[in-house]
Formats: C-alpha cells, sequence, structure tokens
C-alpha cells in the first residue's frame, strides 16, 4: 500500500489526525525515498505533510506501527492470551512476559501476579506426574 493510500484509508476511517503514515514516496526519475505523512482535516480541506526520513528511521516507524497494531489486536481480543519466554526449558520454566485482561478475568489473578511467573497454573489437589510431563513437553 502507498502512503497516500495509507493516509487515505486512515482518513476514511474516521481517525483525525492521522498518526504519521511511513512508507516510500516516488521521485521524478523513478527514484524512491522513505516518508512519513501526517495529516489532519481542516473543514474544506486537508492538511499534510511530508518529511524524508533515512531508510533506517522508515524501517523503525514501520515497525513501530506494527507493534501498535499488534497491541491494538491483544488487547481487544476475546481470548486469553498469554505470552511466555522461549527458555528456560527446565524447572521453574520460562517466565509470564504478557498476559491479557481476558486471561486476568478468566484466571482471576491480577497482572502483577501473572508477570514474571511460570504460567502453568495449577491447584493443590493437580496431578504433579502429569504437570511435569506438560513441562517437559
Amino acid at each position: 500500500m502507498t502512503v497516500c493510500a495509507a493516509l487515505c484509508r486512515s482518513m476514511s476511517c474516521g481517525q483525525h489526525p492521522v498518526a504519521p503514515v511511513a512508507g516510500a514516496a516516488a521521485r521524478p526519475g523513478d527514484e524512491s525515498v522513505d516518508v512519513t505523512l501526517t495529516a489532519a482535516s481542516l473543514p474544506g480541506g486537508l492538511v499534510d505533510t511530508a518529511q524524508r526520513v533515512s531508510r533506517e528511521e522508515g524501517q523503525r516507524h514501520h515497525t513501530l506501527q506494527q507493534v501498535a497494531l499488534l497491541v491494538s489486536v491483544l488487547a481487544h481480543a476475546n481470548d486469553a492470551v498469554l505470552i511466555t519466554e522461549a527458555e528456560p526449558q527446565d524447572l521453574p520454566g520460562p517466565r509470564t512476559v504478557y498476559a491479557d485482561a481476558a486471561l486476568l478475568h478468566t484466571t482471576g489473578y491480577a497482572l502483577e501476579e501473572m508477570i514474571g511467573q511460570t504460567p502453568l497454573l495449577h491447584g493443590p489437589r493437580a496431578d504433579r506426574r502429569a504437570l511435569d510431563r506438560i513441562r517437559r513437553a
């Protein structure tokens, strides 16, 4: 999607002012440059600003936009979401780095109780052999 198309889409969705959109803009001679484009609607028109940025800055801005999108999706998901470290695989296991509101509601834990803890939730009557198999898996 071009920068202008992304900007038009944001404007049509009612986002005023529009957050900066990163992308490439064509220049005479088919040379493209990385830009961020910001716009705001005014009665009877649109004011936009394009700023040339380095390729690295354009990529960083794009990455930040993607992270913001993922955070928004997670915040509005109806399913419980838990994200843990991949390591360590031995006891006590990987630590929780993210738990969404649906998971907190389902488990009754507060966010502060989940972050940094092993994600395997169990009660005092849990089958320890089964828990060990789950941890190994």
